[in-house]
């Protein structure tokens, strides 16, 4: 019986053709998020298929610079949009950001500061303040975390400081950029753990 030879990371071709028929779907407007995500994981694959299959699709890597991604052109909105959903979902977000650290390098991170233009208030946040568990920050030489801070223009700010207060993530926010708006936009108690947060303490 002829059986569908696995590549590197486990899964066949025709799941990968699937996987990107999703994505283009998705793309097209033609299916929704939540109906991609249930046809693959229908077919015993998970999330970071769906995700690598977005970045499959959205992104090419010129022959006279291997390594690097460019946004294959009219898909970096789609894929911002996807990854935003993706970002905001409790059910979805960590992976997501897992995701991301994975993919993002120094030598090729043109694409991710146009990605995280686009991105929602609420999927920068999460982009912000979550460090995947095992990132070993003192070893790794990109850090996702304060980048995406630093692509954030400061006239963008107040719809993610305004989001971080009500899930009540304001101190970790602060913790990692710094952002004086932080305080002039923060209640009372909030207040207080900032200040202990410029203390030191």
């Amino acid at each position: 019986m002829f059986t569908h030879r696995s590549n590197k990371n486990g899964y066949t071709t025709p799941q990968i053709n699937l996987v990107n028929r999703e994505v283009l779907d998705l793309f097209a407007g033609k299916t929704d998020l939540n109906t991609a995500l249930k046809t693959v994981l229908s077919e015993s694959l998970q999330l970071h298929h769906l995700l690598a299959g977005i970045f499959r699709v959205s992104f090419s890597e010129p022959s006279q610079n291997p390594g690097s991604r460019l946004f294959v052109e009219g898909s970096s909105a789609k894929a911002a949009e996807n990854f935003s959903k993706l970002l905001e979902r409790t059910d979805t977000q960590k992976k997501a950001t897992s995701f991301l650290w994975d993919k993002v390098r120094i030598r090729s991170k043109d694409w991710f500061v146009l990605l995280v233009a686009q991105l929602s208030p609420a999927a920068r946040l999460q982009l912000i303040t979550y460090v995947p568990s095992g990132i070993d920050l003192e070893k790794t030489g990109f850090h996702l975390h304060t980048q995406v801070a630093e692509y954030v223009a400061i006239e963008e700010r107040a719809p993610i400081i305004e989001i971080a207060t009500q899930q009540k993530k304001l101190a970790r926010l602060y913790g990692v950029t710094g952002w004086e708006e932080c305080r002039a936009l923060a209640n009372d108690p909030d207040r207080a753990s900032l200040l202990e947060i410029d203390m030191g303490i």
